[in-house]
């Protein structure tokens, strides 16, 4: 089986369901309930709530459409590909194809987890696949999450070999903050483009198969740490590495005349491949300073960025366009035995691993 490039991971589908009925929710907004799909012209001014027979719902708090306009909600696909333990929900569908959001939206995605699994996100398709919906929170049955696009989405199950850092849009202002210290590296938000800086188009070679009979992805894992030193140096570093991942229907292999390849696994009529990987990295260190307006200067370069409690957002230029970056302050070794920060807290003639500025590590021989 082979890869070939990836423009657009999902055709259309046609919505299909029943008729909604209308009641008024507790804060007394506008509720709508239907089975598999609901479609409602929703007044801008007082917003609306449109809910499905398996608790799934989407919230238009008020005025966040910019005017009336009409919005459907849909369960689109439960089964064959997204039966599979890497989804922990049905593909959901939100559309307004007149509509323009002021606001984000607010779901509710109901939620399956029959092996424990931890959850990754609720994620968003977007142009360049699914992406992770940074603020998602995951509840008994369900996974709560914004978005500010009218799209598809569903909930992902973390896999050990599979690690996508990549994420939607997130509300951001700089605000400016205190930044001394070592800052870890959680999402980055933006494209495969922006994000590493350089060009990444594929075409999908199964786009002759249903929308739900194959997932392709490329999952984008970064790990980079930011120090800033109180001497007034800064030090970065970050290694990267995508990897392709499809999952195939056995119809789908048949129709476009490929079987599941060796180096993939057939279960329960779905083959599973990962494949195309490629790594790189980078590293720099230059004196900073503070800026105006919520902004750090770093090789005459301004950065806006917000320091949130723990949390730092920093606006990342790069040749192929701006994006978001989320940091956290690292976790410290405070009553953990053998853990290190560096060469320094491990016994003579021992290392830290990994041995990264903000990353605990395990003393080693």
């Amino acid at each position: 089986m082979n890869i070939l490039s990836l423009n657009i991971l999902l055709a259309a589908v046609f919505l299909i369901g029943t008729a909604a009925c209308s009641s008024e929710s507790g804060s007394g907004t506008p509720m709508q309930v239907g089975d598999e799909r609901v479609s409602v012209v929703v007044n801008a001014e007082a917003g609306a709530t449109l809910l499905l027979d398996d608790g799934a719902s989407v919230h238009l708090p008020p005025r966040a459409l910019a005017a009336d306009a009409e919005v459907s909600f849909s369960r689109e696909a439960c089964d064959g590909i997204y039966a599979s333990p890497r989804f922990q929900s049905c593909v959901y569908r939100v559309a307004a194809p007149d509509a323009v959001l002021n606001e984000r939206l607010l779901l509710s995605l109901a939620t399956h987890n029959e092996n424990d699994a931890p959850t990754d996100c609720a994620t968003a398709l977007t142009e360049d696949g699914w992406r992770c919906l940074v603020d998602t929170e995951v509840l008994d049955g369900s996974s709560e999450a914004s978005a500010s696009t009218f799209t598809d989405f569903m909930v992902r199950a973390g896999a050990d070999d599979i690690v996508d850092q990549r994420c939607t849009d997130v509300p951001f202002e700089p605000c400016g903050g205190e930044l001394d210290g070592a800052w870890i590296l959680s999402r980055a938000c933006g494209s495969m483009q922006e994000v590493i800086g350089a060009s990444f188009s594929f075409e999908d070679p199964y786009e002759a198969c249903g929308p739900f009979e194959h997932y392709v992805e490329f999952p984008f894992s970064l790990d980079a740490s930011l120090e800033f030193s109180s001497d007034g140096e800064m030090r970065t570093s970050e290694t990267y590495g995508t990897t392709g991942h499809t999952m195939v229907t056995e119809a789908c292999l048949a129709q476009v005349g490929e079987s599941c390849g060796e180096d993939c696994t057939m279960s329960e009529g779905i083959c599973d491949c990962i494949l195309l990987s490629s790594v790189g990295g980078r590293g720099s260190s230059d004196a900073w300073a503070y800026g105006e307006d919520g902004t750090f200067i770093y090789f005459e370069q301004a950065y806006g960025y917000c320091v949130e409690g723990d949390r730092l957002t920093v606006e990342f230029p790069s040749p192929t366009g701006t994006h978001l970056r989320i940091y956290e302050r690292p976790p410290n070794c405070d009553n953990r035995d053998g853990c290190c920060t560096s060469n320094d807290d491990c016994p003579v003639d021992w290392f830290c691993s990994p041995n990264r500025p903000g990353h605990p590590g395990t003393c080693e021989l």
